[in-house]
C-alpha cells in the first residue's frame, strides 16, 4: 500500500511539472502582437463643439425686438466665445423675412472683449453711415447690448465704440455708457 501511495505521489509530481511548464510555454507563445498603426488610424478625426447662443432680431419694418436660439458647430479650433460667435451671427444674419439683423449693412467687426463685468465693442465707420429714425436706433442699439449681455456669463454693461470713439448718439437716440440690459419699449406687447 505504502508502494502504491509514493506511486500515485509521483505520478501526481510530474503531472503538476508538466501543467506547470506547458502553462509557461503557452504563454510566451501567445503573447499579443502589437497592432501595427496605419496613417488611416492616427489621422485626427476634426473634434467640433457646439455652440448655443441668443440672438435679439428685428422685426422687419417695426422697431421692435425678438430673442431666438440658435446653434452652431465649430471646429476644435476656432476659440471664439458664445459671445463673439452670436455678434458675428447678428451683424450676417441675412434674415427670413420676418425677422432681420439689426446691424446696418457694411458695418464690420472691429475689436470686442471683455474687462471684468463690462464688454467693449468697437465697429467699423459704416455704422455711423446708417439713417433711421430714433425709435430703430435704439432697436440696433437695444439688439447690440442684449446680445452680448446675454451671451457671456458675468457681463453687466457694454461700451459701444465706432472707430475708436465712444458712442453716446446714434440717429437721435442719446444714451450714456456703459448700457445694462434693455427690457422696456423693445419688446412687442403680448
Amino acid at each position: 500500500m505504502k508502494r502504491h501511495g509514493k506511486i500515485i505521489l509521483l505520478i501526481l509530481i510530474s503531472v503538476l511539472i508538466s501543467a506547470l511548464a506547458i502553462g509557461c510555454s503557452c504563454e510566451e507563445e501567445m503573447t499579443p502582437e502589437e497592432p501595427e498603426e496605419t496613417e488611416e488610424e492616427t489621422a485626427a478625426v476634426p473634434v467640433e463643439k457646439k455652440v448655443s447662443y441668443v440672438l435679439y432680431l428685428k422685426y422687419a419694418g417695426k422697431p421692435f425686438l425678438s430673442a431666438e436660439r440658435f446653434q452652431k458647430t465649430l471646429s476644435e479650433d476656432d476659440l471664439r466665445t458664445p459671445m463673439e460667435v452670436a455678434l458675428d451671427e447678428l451683424i450676417a444674419y441675412e434674415g427670413d423675412g420676418l425677422l432681420m439683423s439689426p446691424i446696418p449693412d457694411g458695418v464690420k467687426l472691429k475689436s470686442v472683449f471683455t474687462s471684468g463685468k463690462n464688454i467693449e465693442v468697437d465697429f467699423s465707420g459704416e455704422f455711423l453711415d446708417a439713417v433711421m429714425p430714433s425709435e430703430d436706433a435704439k432697436v440696433v442699439i437695444a439688439a447690440i447690448v442684449n446680445t452680448l449681455l446675454f451671451n457671456q456669463e458675468e457681463a453687466e454693461s457694454v461700451y459701444i465704440k465706432v472707430e475708436g470713439s465712444l458712442l453716446k448718439e446714434y440717429n437721435g437716440y442719446s444714451f450714456e455708457p456703459p448700457l445694462g440690459f434693455f427690457e422696456d419699449g423693445i419688446f412687442p406687447d403680448k
